[in-house]
């Protein structure tokens, strides 16, 4: 199982870099350079770095052994939680990158199918709750350009 937690997460992080390398062609680079530096701080280390300390702890097997499904889910939950406020932030609420998690997250044999299911669940519920709230926003910016004119 050690061996198959590595490789995801391995596997996760180069699938991140790959997609973060398509970066540069988003309009937010742009329009909203600060807001694209805090996107990134905030995947750095809610992905990248917590992903690595995940790697550094599962090289312990005694490590591993005791603590495999709460090491997973924190990791797993972290993870999650970036990549929501990037789509929010960056991507647009692409609903491509909550599919990808939760593919990611339903391969972790170190938790139970209803571990993986409720972050998958919690997933979908977090994107549902950006949507609504970014829509909220979006609609008082225009009630209030049309209230300017």
């Amino acid at each position: 199982q050690i061996a198959s937690a590595r490789n995801l997460t391995i596997t996760w992080l180069i699938i991140l870099a790959a997609v973060s390398m398509v970066d540069i062609f988003l309009d937010v680079l742009e329009e909203d350079l600060h807001t694209y530096r805090v996107a990134i701080f905030f995947r750095a280390l809610g992905n990248n770095l917590v992903g690595l300390v995940y790697l550094l702890l599962i090289t312990s097997p005694e490590l591993f052994r005791r603590y495999a499904q709460t090491l997973t889910l924190s990791m797993l939950g972290a993870q999650g939680v970036a990549l929501l406020g990037n789509g929010n932030l960056i991507y647009n609420s692409d609903p491509a990158i909550i599919a990808l998690y939760g593919a990611y997250v339903l391969f972790y044999k170190v938790c139970s199918i209803t571990q993986r299911l409720t972050l998958c669940a919690l997933a979908m519920l977090g994107y549902i709750i950006g949507e609504v709230w970014d829509c909220e926003h979006r609609f008082q910016a225009d009630a209030s350009i049309l209230s300017e004119t």
